[in-house]
């Protein structure tokens, strides 16, 4: 996964551009080119310090020329972390990286800075140790000035980022409660509605031993009957006195 973050700002040319702000050092170093096909790799361990808007400027100094036939290899190559991030020379320097010719066919000065996303440099940085490497191609070597007696190669860089603050504001800003409206509940009346009895029609009770019909049956009283029976008492009482 690293490898298809940092992918993005290899040898693309929209990778690389002049100008980018520094705000804080994160690793920084000057070598001297002294002997050819020199090469340079420094690991530093970082403090888990978050960074955004990292960048990487980097300055090559030294016989970048790829000014004759035989020579095929005088490129200079930049690495981050194992990967390419760099693969320059003074004739093909991808656009955004400055070329000064200081002695022409002998030196020259190769100057670029391109950016890390955030998501790059949380890649590069999720172990803490970030490695930083650099190698001239094999027919790449110092010029040596013979009047100053020096050599006057060199390569420079420095990766710097803006600080990434770890607190995160929190609004203060009153909450607003939308009110609640209450809609009182409307009740109907209850109507009620007068029950109507409809009168019961009497049906005529019919006696089975003349057809005739009749609303009511009256059944004799008790006391009736007793008077009853002590009258027709009498009365054979009575004709039986009489035959005898």
């Amino acid at each position: 996964m690293r490898q298809q973050l940092v992918a993005a700002f290899g040898i693309a040319a929209a990778a690389f551009f002049a100008g980018a702000a520094q705000a804080a050092i994160i690793a920084s170093n000057t070598t001297t080119i002294n002997q050819g096909a020199q090469g340079f790799s420094k690991t530093y361990a970082l403090d888990g310090t978050k960074y955004t808007g990292v960048t990487v400027s980097v300055t090559a100094k030294g016989d970048y020329g790829t000014n004759y036939n035989i020579c095929d290899d005088e490129y200079f190559n930049f690495f981050v972390d194992g990967y390419q991030a760099a693969h320059w020379s003074s004739t093909s320097a991808p656009s955004g990286v400055s070329v000064t010719e200081n002695v022409r066919d002998l030196d020259y000065t190769l100057s670029g800075t391109f950016n890390l996303t955030d998501a790059q440099w949380a890649a590069l940085s999720s172990d803490n140790l970030l490695t930083i490497s650099w190698k001239n191609g094999a027919d790449v070597d110092a010029y040596w000035n013979p009047f100053s007696g020096n050599w006057l190669g060199s390569v420079s860089y420095t990766v710097a980022g803006t600080l990434m603050s770890s607190i995160t504001p929190i609004s203060t800003s009153p909450v607003v409660t939308t009110p609640v409206v209450t809609t009182p509940v409307t009740t109907a009346p209850v109507t009620s509605t007068p029950v109507t009895s409809n009168p019961v029609a009497s049906v005529p009770v019919s006696t089975g031993s003349d057809g005739g019909s009749a609303a009511s049956t009256k059944v004799p009283e008790p006391g009736s009957i007793a008077l009853l029976g002590l009258g027709l008492a009498g009365l054979g009482f009575a004709r039986r006195r009489r035959k005898n």
